[in-house]
């Protein structure tokens, strides 16, 4: 009867352990550093700029993939929000990328990483030749 008690707590037990595990995973995520691309702020490329937001761009090698990643800077002291379509034209292609700024506080930034691969601010590349590449945005910001 024993081993029937502990086949029913087995499961608990190791429910609890997978918990505090995953648990441990996240705080460590949360208070890991946040990298910026290995880059100095003058390596990044001024793209436009639209009601005090700055867009930017820097060519980088994310593990070993040519990859375009975008700053967004907030220069004014409100906060906004906004949206806007990157294109990226190659000899071979064009793509069109939406991207979408949740309330960006006044005076701070959004930064793509090869870290934190956000869709709207990491773009994987498949090109061979980065001189053919062209970039334009077209972007609604407004104050909140």
């Amino acid at each position: 009867m024993n081993e029937f008690r502990f086949l029913k707590l087995a499961p608990r037990a190791l429910l609890l352990s997978c918990r505090a595990i995953a648990l441990t995973i996240m705080v460590s995520l949360m208070a890991a550093p946040i990298t910026r691309a290995q880059s100095t702020s003058s390596d990044w490329t001024f793209l436009k700029e639209v009601n005090g937001v700055s867009f930017y761009y820097l060519l980088s090698d994310c593990k070993g993939n040519q990859t375009l990643l975008l700053r967004v800077v907030n220069g004014g002291p409100e906060n906004v929000a906004g949206n806007w379509e990157l294109a990226v034209k190659t000899d071979q292609s064009e793509l069109k990328l939406p991207g979408l700024l949740i309330p960006l506080e006044g005076g701070k930034e959004l930064i793509g990483s090869c870290e934190q691969q956000d869709p709207a601010i990491y773009v994987p590349l498949r090109i061979s030749d980065s001189a053919s590449l062209e970039l334009t945005i077209n972007a609604n910001i407004s104050k909140l």
